[in-house]
């Protein structure tokens, strides 16, 4: 399996479906997220920037070699719509602050970020 294919599947399984408290705000999501650790085969400290015009860019480095990937997105709600390729995904985010987000997946995985400033 190719390392584009890989970090597809791992993304996949990975951002799924979370859970949000209250309903995020597009602007309170727009920005770089560092992911704090490991999960579902994506490293720690990748960097997932969203941006306005509906693009997600992930930055990550895999084999010591730094990889970029550009997907799209929709905030509806606490619903976080991934569009890679012809398969959407929804996330759903269960904490939002100016400085955290956290996404839980349906098998309970979670991904935690910190904001990148």
């Amino acid at each position: 399996m190719s390392f584009d294919r890989w970090f597809l599947a791992a993304l996949l399984v990975m951002i799924p479906n979370a859970i949000a408290a209250d309903e995020p705000k597009l602007d309170d999501l727009l920005g770089s997220w560092e992911l704090t650790a490991e999960v579902a085969g994506i490293p720690k400290g990748s960097v997932f920037d969203f941006q306005k015009d509906g693009k997600l860019v992930i930055s990550a480095t895999v084999q010591r070699q730094k990889q970029t990937f550009e997907f799209g997105y929709k905030l509806n709600g606490n619903l976080l719509e991934l569009i890679i390729g012809d398969t959407k995904d929804t996330t759903e985010v269960t904490k939002l602050t100016a400085d955290e987000l956290v996404c839980r997946d349906n098998d309970g995985t979670t991904a935690k970020f910190k904001r990148v400033k």
